[in-house]
């Protein structure tokens, strides 16, 4: 498949789904257990699964399960796994150059404490954290958007009658008072 096609979306995004429904599934027959996930991304990122993988962090945080992820793939930071790593707990790392190298020990000690002895050592420095949304209809980032809320979609625009995930419709933006709504009207020629 490839990375950047809408059928290869869905699957990172599942793949993390079904891990954190099973990680439940251990945790409630050994209630001391601290589960945690690796995700090791490879290709570059998919605008459209960044909804599916936000919510995925937000479970991930309810269910106190750190998703510590890392990025081997040639390109910019990932601005979805980036925001999957600070929602979850957990730490965002994308090695580039010498740092695919040290990668092992990278992991030894980043990755494979628990959350109790990450907080005695010294963590890795974090790259400066992306905190932009990505359109839900466009897959652009966006500095100032517009939000569903009932399935927290984020749109450009403010203009939707309804929203295009799951249909609910937006009430008309309502006139300030005294204001009246002006027609539209033709021109003669």
């Amino acid at each position: 498949l490839d990375p950047l096609s809408d059928a290869a979306a869905p699957a990172l995004a599942a793949a993390l789904s079904l891990a954190l429904c099973r990680l439940e599934r251990v945790r409630r027959e050994e209630p001391l257990a601290q589960p945690r996930v690796l995700l090791l991304s490879a290709s570059a990122e998919c605008p459209s699964a960044s909804l599916r993988l936000t919510n995925a962090a937000f479970a991930a945080k309810k269910l106190e399960v750190a998703i510590d992820t890392v990025l081997l793939a040639p390109t910019a930071d990932s601005i979805s796994l980036q925001q999957l790593a600070h929602l979850s707990g957990g730490v965002y790392h994308r090695a580039e150059g010498s740092s695919k190298e040290g990668l092992g020990c990278f992991l030894l000690f980043s990755v494979l404490p628990d959350q109790h002895c990450r907080r005695l050592l010294a963590p890795p420095p974090q790259s400066r954290l992306e905190t932009r949304a990505v359109c839900t209809l466009t897959k652009r980032h966006l500095d100032i958007g517009y939000t569903c809320s009932v399935c927290l979609a984020v749109f450009e625009k403010h203009s939707l009658r309804e929203c295009a995930v799951c249909g609910t419709r937006f009430p008309l933006p309502k006139l300030a008072p005294g204001a009246k709504l002006k027609k539209k009207v033709a021109k003669a020629k």
